[in-house]
């Protein structure tokens, strides 16, 4: 439900910038992502940057996500005929005695055994793809923040979604013996910045860099 009066903190206007987008308020001001620096700390804040280094706070990535209609649950199916039953005729005349007597406290109850199968729902199949993980494309820089251009860039499949997961997997896969940061390249200007907490939504294929503590990559990425 929609406020009564819409303000900056709802109500923003979309601007493109190459393959990003800037948030644009009513005020003129635009939606900023601040690093984990004092005093915003992770926080979102609105606003006109005035550095150079808060330049690229304000440009946002914006990934399209695919509806998921909620899975169906399975089929039961009708639990199996009680076949013994017909070994053992019931006699009908006792029945009915039993019923006619009311002071009598003892009931017949006729069940079949409490047991259910479930049968397999093959629309489930298309599901299973969201399941089978995110190609994973990885280089590692030297010392210097370079890459090897002689080295062919490997890619492996990753299944979760979060940059720990992630990082012992490359881990494994570079053999990086030292502490090192996950990094994507901003397709802009072609800048190092560091992933946090969660990969994007989607399980479109990804591009990182491996930056060693060594590196003047990772020096960098911790003074900016």
């Amino acid at each position: 439900m929609l406020p009564r009066r819409l303000t900056s903190a709802v109500e923003w206007e979309a601007l493109s910038e190459g393959v990003q987008v800037r948030f644009k308020t009513r005020y003129g001001q635009y939606l900023r992502a601040n690093g984990r620096f004092p005093p915003w700390m992770g926080h979102i804040t609105h606003d006109i940057p005035h550095r150079s280094i808060t330049q690229d706070w304000i440009l946002w990535n914006v990934e399209i996500l695919e509806h998921r209609d909620d899975e169906p649950l399975p089929r039961l199916l009708p639990p199996p005929v009680d076949t013994s039953s017909s070994q053992h005729p019931i006699n009908k005349t006792n029945i009915e005695s039993n019923s006619d007597d009311h002071a009598s406290p003892s009931q017949i109850s006729l069940r079949g055994p409490i047991a259910s199968t479930l049968e397999p729902d093959n629309s489930t199949e298309g599901s299973l793809a969201a399941f089978e993980g995110r190609v994973i494309k990885y280089e590692v820089v030297d010392k210097n923040g370079d890459v090897d251009a002689m080295v062919v860039e490997r890619s492996f499949t990753f299944k979760g979604s979060g940059v720990v997961g992630l990082k012992k997997m490359l881990k494994e896969e570079t053999g990086v013996d030292e502490e090192f940061t996950i990094c994507s390249r901003n397709p802009l200007n072609g800048k190092l910045y560091p992933l946090r907490l969660h990969l994007p939504p989607n399980n479109s294929a990804m591009h990182v860099v491996v930056a060693p503590q060594s590196s003047t990559a990772a020096k960098d990425l911790g003074s900016s």
